[in-house]
C-alpha cells in the first residue's frame, strides 16, 4: 500500500484525536495522564485535541498518513519542535480546556504524571515525538513506520537528536528499528510504565 503523508489542517485535528484516544484508550500510562473511568472516550479525545493543538500544532508539526490524497486518515504522528515556547496565548488557552477536559478534581494526578514524564526529557535541543497511532483497520501495513520515518528526515534535515517515551514493547521494538535507544523507565504508579528513547543526531 502506498501511504501519502502531509501536514494535518487545523479543521482535521479533532479527527487526529480521536484517532489518537481510540488507539491508546487502554494505555496504562494514558490513564494516569488522563485519570477517571467516567466518560473517559470525550475526555481523553477532548484533552488530546487540546495537547495537539498547543503543542505540536502551534510548534512542531502534525503528520498524517492517507492510503491516498484526500482518503481517510489512516494514522497520526504529532512532533513537537526543539525548544517550544513555555507560555503562549494559544497555549494557555488549551492548557485551560485540558484541565476542563480532565476535571478538576482529577488533575493533581495527571500533573503529577506528565511531572515524571518531562522532568526526564533531554536538555540539548531535540524533536519529541509526542504522539503516534494507526487506525485499528490500517495497522500492520507499514502506517507507523512511514510515519516514524518521514518524521525522522525532517529531524535529521535539522542534525538533531530525537526523543518519545515508549509505553509497549511492540512500540519500542518498531522504534528500535528506527536507531532509538532506551535511556530509562520512568514509573507512573499504578503498574504504568513508560521506557524513555533516543535516536542520535545524524551525523
Amino acid at each position: 500500500m502506498s501511504i501519502v503523508i502531509s501536514p494535518a489542517a487545523e479543521a482535521e485535528l479533532p479527527e487526529c484525536a480521536r484517532l489518537i484516544t481510540r488507539a491508546l484508550i487502554d494505555d496504562a500510562v494514558m490513564h494516569r495522564l488522563v485519570p477517571g473511568a467516567e466518560d473517559r472516550l470525550r475526555r481523553m479525545t477532548a484533552a488530546l485535541l487540546a495537547e495537539l493543538r498547543g503543542g505540536a500544532f502551534a510548534h512542531g508539526v502534525v503528520d498524517t498518513a492517507r492510503a491516498e490524497d484526500g482518503g481517510p486518515i489512516l494514522g497520526v504522528a504529532a512532533w513537537v519542535a526543539p525548544r517550544p515556547p513555555r507560555r503562549t496565548p494559544r497555549r494557555a488557552v488549551e492548557h485551560m480546556r485540558g484541565i476542563r477536559a480532565v476535571g478538576l478534581r482529577r488533575m493533581p494526578a495527571a500533573i503529577r504524571a506528565d511531572h515524571r514524564l518531562t522532568r526526564d526529557h533531554p536538555t540539548m535541543p531535540h524533536w519529541y515525538l509526542e504522539d503516534i497511532a494507526v487506525a485499528e483497520d490500517a495497522r500492520g501495513m507499514g502506517v507507523g513506520s512511514a510515519l516514524i520515518a518521514h518524521g525522522l528526515a525532517r529531524v535529521d534535515a535539522d542534525a538533531l537528536p530525537a526523543y518519545l517515551e515508549s509505553t509497549t514493547p511492540a512500540s519500542r521494538r518498531l522504534y528500535a528499528r528506527h536507531g532509538f535507544g532506551p535511556l530509562g523507565v520512568v514509573d507512573l504508579g499504578g503498574g504504568a510504565t513508560a521506557t524513555t528513547m533516543l535516536r542520535p543526531a545524524a551525523i
